[in-house]
């Protein structure tokens, strides 16, 4: 709970504005600057008697107290500044000497209608201090001053009834005075803990909802229009605190936020943050945007792992079951074969026969192979470099047709497991190669290296032969439903989500291919 403020407290106990508060110095400070031009009038306006009159007696009954009320307030002044002594000790000394001082003016009958205002403001600062009954007792010494002399004079006879007037109307109006600018203080005073107390508790609800938000597992941000940050939670900052510079979303990511919040409309997408596969979630605000930022590593990686695992037992029970008919239709091939070959019909049929039965085999092989992926030992290296060594490698093989390899782009450095990598990589060269429909005695494929426009490195490739049917495409990645073995493209996605990466088939009127994104 918060602490209840001076102001509260004194309110709680039905007292008059806070005596303690920075406010009432100041307000102190304030009456004293008028107490001491008033002081100085008043000097300067017995001067002015003393020369009309040219006598000394409204030096004495003006002027003194004048120049006592100037001594005074320079000393007041002097307290001020040091704090010393305490405000109500000083504040209830200050209006005493004046209405003392004042009191002694108005009753001298030389300024006794300036002493009368005088003492009207005096009242007012009475009221605006202290509480109603205090600001009364004042009130009333006031009205004492103006009415005793009236009241001698009746009671020597020397006055009349309508002489009286004058000073009754004066006292009902220092009374008027103290009620209502004690009642409008009083009303400030509630307005202004009102005002405080809804701050404290905006203040209070403001850092209970930073908390709360800071406690959540998925990050949050904030943003103007500007892209510049009004709030993050600690989880976003872990996440993309390499994006963030001096407050402010910047790089690839900045300009993508800008096309998000131009079209006013929602939108999820996949980026890649260091290691980090990060599911960012846009709300469009009235003037910025709202970011949902989720780490889905942990949970893309336990999800591909176990259909990977799924799918790896799945084909291996398949390809077992495959193999053991398979032997016996092989065997029996080779019963039937005739010894001399005497039939060469009956002898192709035969050779058919165990041809496809070792085709069959080969792939078989090929689909125990590519379910053996197991986890993934992941390293950072120069894609290029790599690249040049792989397709060395690859024209070592027996191709029907040698294959040009074109490398180009950025240099680029990969995360991701170098096994793997190159297992994909031969897939889909592999896929290049059987679907390019090039005459002549070699073909060409592309590999081209890049960063997108979120700031994550890529590799296509890319080659001229026959684009997939459009009506096939959204079944390309799954499993038995693409490629000769059934399983090659599943499995090539699979092994990039395993390493934290994502491929995706890419195709135009000219060329076609696939993009593998990988890890930033």
């Amino acid at each position: 709970m918060p602490r209840q403020s001076n102001k509260a407290k004194k309110l709680n106990r039905s007292q008059g504005p806070d005596t303690d508060a920075a406010g009432s110095w100041r307000l102190l400070l304030y009456y004293n600057f008028y107490r001491f031009g008033l002081a100085c009038l008043f000097g300067v306006q017995s001067y002015g008697l003393v020369l009309a009159m040219e006598q000394p007696d409204p030096y004495f009954v003006v002027g003194i107290p004048a120049v006592g009320l100037i001594f005074l307030s320079l000393i007041t002044f002097y307290n001020i500044q040091r704090r010393s002594p305490k405000l109500r000790t000083q504040t209830h000394a200050t209006f005493i000497i004046d209405l003392v001082l004042i009191g002694v003016i108005a009753l001298s009958g030389f300024l006794t209608e300036s002493a009368t205002i005088a003492l009207y403001v005096t009242i007012a600062a009475v009221a605006l201090v202290f509480r109603l009954q205090i600001s009364f007792i004042y009130t009333a010494v006031c009205a004492s001053l103006i009415l005793y002399p009236n009241y001698v004079d009746s009671l020597s006879g020397e006055s009349i009834y309508s002489s009286f007037y004058f000073p009754l109307v004066t006292t009902i109006g220092f009374f008027v005075i103290s009620c209502g600018i004690g009642y409008l203080a009083r009303r400030t005073l509630s307005d202004e803990l009102t005002v405080e107390r809804r701050g404290i508790d905006l203040a209070n609800l403001r850092q209970i909802n930073q908390l709360a938000v800071d406690k959540l597992d998925v990050g949050i941000v904030v943003l103007d229009s500007t892209l510049n940050i009004r709030q993050i939670n600690d989880s976003a900052k872990i996440l993309i605190g390499s994006l963030i510079s001096m407050d402010h979303i910047e790089g690839k990511l900045a300009e993508y936020i800008i096309r998000i919040i131009n079209s006013s409309k929602s939108a999820i997408f996949t980026t890649h943050v260091g290691d980090n596969i990060l599911e960012i979630d846009t709300f469009p605000l009235f003037n910025g945007l709202l970011l949902k930022v989720e780490n889905k590593t942990e949970t893309a990686n336990r999800t591909r792992e176990s259909r990977l695992a799924s799918v790896g037992r799945m084909a291996s029970s398949i390809a077992h079951e495959i193999r053991n008919p398979l032997n016996a239709i092989n065997h029996a091939a080779q019963l039937l074969a005739p010894p001399d070959g005497s039939d060469q019909r009956y002898a192709q049929s035969i050779g058919e026969i165990r041809k496809n039965a070792q085709r069959i085999d080969r792939i078989v092989e090929s689909v125990l192979d590519r379910s053996r992926t197991g986890q993934a030992e992941q390293k950072r290296f120069a894609l290029t470099p790599w690249l040049e060594n792989f397709t060395d490698t690859f024209n070592t093989k027996e191709h029907e047709k040698h294959v040009r390899f074109n490398i180009s782009g950025e240099a680029i450095k990969i995360m991701f497991d170098p096994i793997q990598f190159e297992q994909i990589l031969n897939n889909l060269c592999e896929n290049s190669l059987a679907h390019i429909a090039t005459i002549g005695p070699s073909v060409e494929i592309f590999l081209r290296t890049g960063i997108d426009e979120l700031g994550n490195p890529f590799l296509e490739i890319i080659d001229y032969g026959h684009a997939v049917d459009p009506s096939k495409r959204e079944d390309l990645f799954e499993p038995f439903k693409s490629s000769d073995t059934g399983i090659d493209f599943f499995m090539v996605r699979e092994i990039c989500n395993i390493n934290g990466a994502d491929v995706e088939y890419m195709s135009d009127s000219y060329k076609s291919g696939f993009r593998i994104l990988f890890l930033a």
